[in-house]
């Protein structure tokens, strides 16, 4: 074999290897694409389509505050949520439970990830619509985070920041983490972003 036939047939072996190598990593891409689906999403519709900017007020959408087809619909309460994350080993030592089940816990935290959970706080609609004002904070800033839906199932959303005004602030529950998680933050809480718009309702329902 000539010189040149050896120079040529390692120059396809490299194309044949860079080939391969692109395939492997275009396909691995695109998987981690496919399965990252939502989460870019999130972020594509919390960069380019957020309407919000620091210091525009929130309100709750019309179809939240006002009356509908639907007859227990007049006392819904807008919920507030707070960010849990699963508790480390750290915090599963310190446990007053045997060490058995402290063995479970940490093994059940591997398929566990952060997400935003109902606080126990929420917004009374009745109270908006008494005022007559479906205001309820100031926007500051968004956060991607998971909502669960049970079964280990995650799906990345956006939430707001508020300060919810004091008047229409209700407690509903205590506010307690669920079992193997821990608060995330100190923020006071949060909305689904879908729950608000930028306009104040025109109709608000009769309180009787």
């Amino acid at each position: 074999m000539s010189t040149n036939q050896k120079i040529s047939k390692k120059k396809s072996k490299t194309w044949i290897i860079a080939l391969i190598c692109l395939i492997v990593l275009g396909g691995g891409s695109f998987a981690w694409y496919w399965f990252n689906k939502p989460l870019f999403y999130a972020y594509y519709t919390d960069t380019f389509n957020n309407p919000f900017k620091p210091g525009d007020k929130l309100y709750i959408t019309d179809f939240l505050v006002n009356k509908t087809s639907t007859k227990d619909f007049s006392r819904y309460n807008l919920p507030l949520y707070r960010s849990v994350r699963p508790m480390n080993d750290d915090e599963v030592d310190k446990m007053s439970i045997s060490l058995a089940d402290k063995i479970l816990i940490k093994k059940d935290m591997s398929s566990k990830k952060p997400y935003m959970v109902e606080c126990g706080w929420a917004i009374s609609t009745d109270s908006l619509c008494k005022y007559r004002s479906a205001f309820i904070s100031n926007y500051t800033e968004s956060r991607i985070d998971n909502a669960y839906f049970g079964d280990n199932k995650y799906l990345p959303m956006i939430f707001f920041i508020v300060h919810p005004v004091q008047k229409a602030l209700i407690r509903e529950s205590n506010s307690t983490a669920p079992s193997g998680y821990v608060f995330d933050d100190n923020l006071p809480f949060y909305v689904d972003a879908s729950d608000v718009q930028r306009q104040d309702s025109k109709n608000f329902r009769e309180i009787k």
